[in-house]
């Protein structure tokens, strides 16, 4: 399938009950001598402000794909609207950040190409290069390996999403901070099966269009399930979730990522608190927004779809 065809089957699995604005961002990379494709879509919140665009989801999902020491090469960026826009002048900026000698414009399907010149931040910080470093001491591989030291017993899927969280931190990029967060989602499918995804937060130049690893990681669960590449069984819903931080306190998300979470419906989240020092970690649950069965909530008076009188989830296809 061409390039412009998977741009095309993405936006219109996008998720944009709000504006209608459904549109796909391709991004061609170099990994390891190999092309791959990275596809974003739109990801909106019915609090709008909230809402993610094709092109930053892409971005931060390409970047929290790969260890942080891995250095990957953009070839080419495709995007698509539904509507027949183009990228905004924000987003055009966001891709302007990975210029090279090899890539230094936006085709625009069954559109014009953009050039990114107009757009060139005054400072390139190459994040997909592999030039980032933590502080001497503090590397996330440092949590990887961490123990559990709870007293609640965790069945074999709980287990694995506390380790995908563990292992997202190793995909984060926080160049201006080097606070490494984690995060994972599990997702269960319609024949039963459970798909977890896992990821870290992304820092780009401006501090503004950066990323929490919890947004990072629902962005990845969005495109996975929109790209026409995904042959699996269709999604039902999100059941469960976690994060973790570069930190000896408990985890817990800000709240941008708890108003996006609660877009989500309401499930558990499993927040971490790491000892360093002694390489163990203990667990508190909490769950997304209010239910009739408990008090314990991120999000007490949720804003929800509802509010909007729309049933909408970015999960349901």
């Amino acid at each position: 399938m061409s390039i412009s065809k998977v741009a095309k089957a993405a936006a219109n699995a996008a998720y944009a009950p709000y504006s209608g604005r459904k549109e796909a961002c391709v991004i061609e990379y170099i990994s390891g001598g190999k092309p791959e494709l990275c596809v974003g879509v739109t990801l909106e919140n019915c609090a709008y402000p909230n809402s993610v665009s094709a092109v930053h989801s892409a971005i931060v999902d390409l970047r929290t794909r790969h260890h942080y020491t891995k250095a990957v090469q953009v070839r080419s960026v495709h995007f698509y609207s539904v509507k027949g826009g183009i990228p905004s002048p924000r987003d055009l900026g966001l891709l302007a950040e990975f210029q090279s000698e090899n890539f230094n414009e936006v085709e625009v399907v069954d559109g014009k190409t953009i050039s990114l010149d107009a757009y060139k931040r005054p400072h390139n910080p190459l994040p997909l290069c592999n030039s980032f470093k933590y502080p001497e001491g503090k590397i996330p591989e440092d949590y990887a390996d961490m123990v559990y030291a709870g007293k609640e017993s965790f069945d074999d899927n709980e287990k694995a999403l506390l380790k995908e969280c563990l292992l997202g931190m190793q995909k984060a990029w926080p160049q201006h901070s080097a606070f490494c967060v984690g995060a994972a989602f599990q997702v269960e499918l319609e024949d039963g099966s459970i798909k977890t995804f896992h990821g870290g937060n992304v820092e780009l130049f401006d501090l503004v269009d950066g990323l929490c690893a919890e947004r990072t990681t629902l962005c990845r669960v969005a495109n996975t399930f929109s790209s026409s590449m995904y042959e699996g069984p269709k999604p039902k819903r999100v059941i469960r979730g976690a994060c973790a931080l570069f930190a000896d306190s408990l985890a817990s998300p800000c709240g941008g990522c708890r108003q996006n979470l609660a877009e989500w419906g309401a499930f558990p989240m499993y927040l971490l608190q790491c000892d360093p020092k002694k390489k163990t970690y203990i667990v508190e649950k909490r769950d997304t927004t209010s239910r009739p069965d408990t008090l314990k909530t991120l999000l007490p008076m949720a804003f929800t779809p509802a509010d909007l009188g729309t049933t909408a989830s970015p999960i349901a296809k």
